[in-house]
């Protein structure tokens, strides 16, 4: 069972990614990527699931610093080290576990620059041909 819903575990992955982003970054680079569009992810979620995530101690909050615009003091979000160690853990899982093509096997692909090297392609069962055909480029 995952751990996380899918909007988590993607926003979790980008804020590893970013190093520190506001919510309005995440949403920009969800839309350059076009995660939108197979991941089923409103602007709506992408709030809910920073605010569950902060709550679960996977990331912390902390002030911008800086203030653009005539909005409120932006949010920044930072990777916790208990959240580095949870993205790992659903890469893993989500690679040894998930179909191909499947969305949860496509985020943990997405996420595989996380996991130690070498680990996942001893843990990915089926998914190991799909994986070879990309990594052996």
């Amino acid at each position: 069972m995952n751990q996380l819903s899918n909007a988590e575990f993607m926003l979790l992955q980008l804020i590893a990614e970013c190093k520190q982003a506001s919510g309005y970054e995440i949403n920009k680079l969800i839309d350059r990527r076009g995660y939108r569009e197979w991941a089923n992810i409103g602007t709506t979620s992408i709030y809910a699931g920073l605010k569950k995530l902060n709550d679960k101690g996977m990331i912390e909050s902390e002030d911008a610093g800086e203030k653009s615009g005539k909005g409120p003091m932006p949010t920044r979000y930072v990777i916790t080290e208990a959240g580095m160690t949870t993205l790992r853990k659903e890469v893993i899982s989500d690679l040894s576990s998930s179909r191909e093509r499947d969305n949860r096997f496509d985020l943990g692909f997405a996420a595989l620059p996380f996991v130690e090297k070498g680990k996942p392609w001893m843990l990915c069962g089926s998914g190991w041909i799909f994986l070879g055909r990309y990594t052996n480029r």
